[in-house]
């Protein structure tokens, strides 16, 4: 017993000495060839396995290069050989036993790349990342051939998706490689990443309290990835493209790689599950941006959404604005019933929307939800008019389009036409009827008011607001005017268009620039100074 332990004390020394300071990168690079090529001549030195998978966890990125494309290229004739197929369980051969051994061996190493991922050098991320989805082929195929039908190696694939997911130091170069070539790509590689996703994330929702951070990288990691879909299938002969065996369909069964509906079923689950994970308030408005293009539209039930999109929706604020169009979708499509949804639209509108980057989103919205011509009088009357108390504060950018789209709601609602013909209340001074206080649209007293925040926008400062508010008092001849037009301004486009305004008429200037602002120059030499009554507004100033 003492000469066992002694003896694995010698092997342990000449594993962890391979790696000498003293040795230069070129003599391991060496070091590490003749180890692969001793390996491959004898099966009496495959303990030099060992060495091997020291030297990839060196800190030196030429020497981790080398050493993991040795193994790679090891296990790869290994995997072709059959020398790692999984023998019977009553099978007690010394062939079993070394294959049991290698199959030990060949697993190290997988998890040795899985941890390269978090290395800091994006070359060797990238290194890992390849030699594990090449592994994964070669061992798919055999598996393949062995078995005599397709097999994907789905538990080599895992721990290949828990590392990527995982990862805190994952480059995003590294990301970008694995989404754009692999994973948009191959659709089995895209079909198990999200089946082994579910899992995982199922498993994290379970730790959230005992491992935040790490819960929060795996997060993050899932949304970046599954918010770069672009080639999710939408019919089965779209399913065409296969980094490992292409399954066959038969008369009596379709493999599942082939089936759309479970492709499907599989991108819902895995989302419905990431929506399950604490998610920052970046990662919540990205999954509602694409909600509507992205996701409902890829799911077979939607309708699972429902609560989701309704609390964003009741949540207020920017939350709300970018809820919209997911809630709208589930409406109009699948049936989504939403009673009070003008109420907690309606109370959208505050002084903070007009300021908001969803605004153009949000506004083309409102535009749809109001454009029936069926809807109460005084539901209509209430949005106009909390428009145009807001238009009191709002940049000229929002103006610009409150203006246009209060013409369009007129027209659309001739009913509300007397908000713009009370004239009286404006000149006399009366006390505004609306309450702008009122959560109900329909009690606000909307139809009892008048635009006269609008008038007042005749004499906005910026000529283009101006000029807009005045076609209030033309009559309303004019067709209605097509919002897209005016969604996008700003203030570099309003002042770019001021800029590049051609002028039929140059404008008069001062003949001879005053030499100051507040007071009389001073007298020049010979000369008598002008006596100057200085008024109250500069009764404060000193020259």
């Amino acid at each position: 017993m003492p000469g066992v332990i002694g003896k694995r004390k010698r092997v342990a020394d000449t594993v962890g000495a391979v790696e000498k300071p003293k040795k230069t990168v070129g003599y391991i690079k060496g070091e590490i060839a003749t180890l692969e090529e001793e390996i491959n001549e004898s099966a009496k030195n495959y303990n030099h396995f060992a060495a091997l998978l020291n030297y990839c966890g060196s800190k030196n990125g030429d020497i981790v290069h080398a050493a993991t494309a040795a193994l790679y290229r090891l296990f790869a004739t290994f995997l072709k050989d059959g020398k790692l197929v999984k023998p019977a369980e009553n099978d007690k051969s010394p062939t079993a036993t070394v294959a049991l051994w290698l199959r030990g061996k060949y697993v190290d190493y997988s998890k040795k790349l899985c941890t390269l991922l978090d290395h800091p050098e994006a070359g060797v991320q990238l290194t890992a990342l390849t030699l594990l989805l090449r592994l994964l082929k070669d061992e798919s195929v055999q598996l393949s051939e062995s078995q005599g039908s397709a097999h994907f190696a789905n538990d080599h694939y895992m721990r290949t998706v828990e590392a990527v997911l995982y990862s805190s130091s994952l480059s995003d170069e590294v990301r970008d490689v694995f989404v754009t070539k692999h994973w948009n790509v191959h659709d089995d590689l895209r079909f198990y990443f999200m089946k082994n996703a579910t899992k995982l994330a199922e498993d994290a929702v379970a730790i959230k309290d005992e491992e935040p951070e790490r819960v929060a990288t795996f997060t993050v990691n899932l949304h970046n990835i599954l918010s770069a879909l672009r080639t999710m299938p939408t019919d089965e002969s779209e399913i065409n493209e296969f980094w490992t065996t292409e399954p066959k369909a038969s008369k009596k069964k379709t493999p599942q790689l082939l089936d759309l509906s479970v492709h499907k079923k599989t991108f819902q689950e895995c989302w419905l599950a990431a929506l399950r994970l604490p998610l920052t308030m970046d990662l919540y408005k990205n999954v509602l941006l694409i909600m509507h293009k992205r996701i409902v539209v890829h799911m077979p039930k939607p309708q699972l959404l429902m609560d989701f999109l309704t609390d964003s929706y009741n949540a207020g604020g920017p939350i709300a604005l970018l809820a919209l169009n997911g809630l709208f979708q589930l409406m109009q499509s699948h049936n989504l019933d939403y009673p009070n949804f003008f109420k907690q639209l309606y109370y959208l509108f505050d002084r903070n929307l007009m300021h908001v980057r969803y605004r153009s989103r949000f506004v083309r919205l409102v535009d749809l939800f109001l454009s029936s011509t069926h809807l109460p009088a005084g539901i209509a009357a209430s949005f106009i008019k909390r428009m145009s108390r807001l238009s009191l504060t709002a940049p000229p950018a929002a103006i610009v389009i409150i203006i246009p789209f209060t013409y369009n709601l007129l027209k659309r609602h001739p009913t509300c036409m007397t908000l713009i013909h009370k004239m009286g209340e404006i000149t006399t001074g009366a006390e505004d009827p609306f309450d702008p206080e009122e959560p109900e649209p329909l009690n606000s007293r909307a139809l009892e008011s008048s635009l006269w925040e609008l008038a007042t926008l005749q004499n906005h400062y910026h000529p283009n607001v101006a000029t807009l508010a005045k076609i209030l008092q033309e009559q309303f001849t004019k067709p209605s005017y097509n919002l897209e037009d005016f969604l996008d301004h700003n203030y570099s486009t309003m002042l770019d268009a001021e800029l590049t305004r051609h002028m039929k008429k140059v404008p008069a200037i001062e003949f001879e620039a005053p030499k100051s602002v507040f007071c009389m120059p001073k007298a020049k030499d010979g000369e008598e100074a002008a006596v100057v009554e200085v008024g109250p507004v500069l009764t404060n100033w000193e020259f």
